[in-house]
């Protein structure tokens, strides 16, 4: 089981299906993104995207998140893979990501002793 090392101050969103008809996570991510300035760490904890219903490529979600951890370096961004954004060439883009404050989980996060 993989551990991180805990952090102080963050948050945990889920479920958004962004750039889809039935996803209403834009005012939730705008006002999200007023309090990362402060924040250690984000976990998109699954279904961030949904590549069934998608508007946008894989390409362009890529982009979306690397334009957030460029915004945010001080913040953490863990992207814990849903069923509706688990392609293998998304996760693939994904690792290219990879760096110091972004890190992609597969199945589970553990943060300190909080699951």
């Amino acid at each position: 089981m993989e551990r991180h090392n805990p952090k102080q101050n963050g948050y945990v969103i889920s479920d958004l299906h962004m750039f889809t008809q039935r996803s209403n996570a834009e005012p939730l991510i705008k006002n999200l993104e007023n309090r990362l300035h402060e924040a250690d760490f984000l976990v998109f904890n699954g279904d961030t995207f949904d590549f069934k219903w998608s508007q946008k490529t894989m390409e362009e979600c890529v982009q979306w998140l690397q334009q957030k951890i460029l915004l945010y370096p001080h913040c953490h961004f863990y992207f814990i893979v849903g069923n509706h954004d688990a392609c293998p060439q998304f996760i693939e883009q994904l690792q290219q990501l990879e760096q110091a404050n972004f890190s992609i989980h597969e199945t589970h996060l553990v943060l300190g002793n909080q699951l």
